[in-house]
């Protein structure tokens, strides 16, 4: 995306010397030279268009990419919770089994 948006930016530093210096070579001239117009008229436009395009495309991929590990991260957090609440399920369980024990050999002794 990055080198898009350099790419973007390329296209319109160079149109922008282009035509600086279009005027200039038709000054110096003085005659019709609109065949080498084309490349800012046209060119650049519709690449300028195609980055906007594909730029767009991105940024909707990288914001459902974006949601995608949202979604990953709360999945991971309810399995981590999950296994907390087994442990201390386990945990109060053994606690209960030693005290049982505890009684039982107490009484016995």
């Amino acid at each position: 995306m990055r080198n898009l948006e350099d790419y973007q930016n390329t296209i319109a530093i160079n149109a922008y010397n282009y035509e600086e210096r279009l005027q200039k070579v038709h000054a110096i001239i003085g005659e019709n030279i609109s065949f080498l117009e084309t490349f800012s008229l046209k060119n650049c436009p519709f690449f300028q268009q195609q980055i906007n395009a594909d730029l767009g495309y991105l940024r909707h991929g990288l914001e459902l990419l974006g949601r995608a590990i949202d979604s990953i991260r709360g999945i991971v957090e309810i399995e981590q919770a999950e296994r907390v609440g087994v442990a201390r399920r386990r945990h109060r369980s053994l606690e209960h089994t030693i005290q049982i024990l505890g009684i039982g050999f107490g009484g016995g002794a």
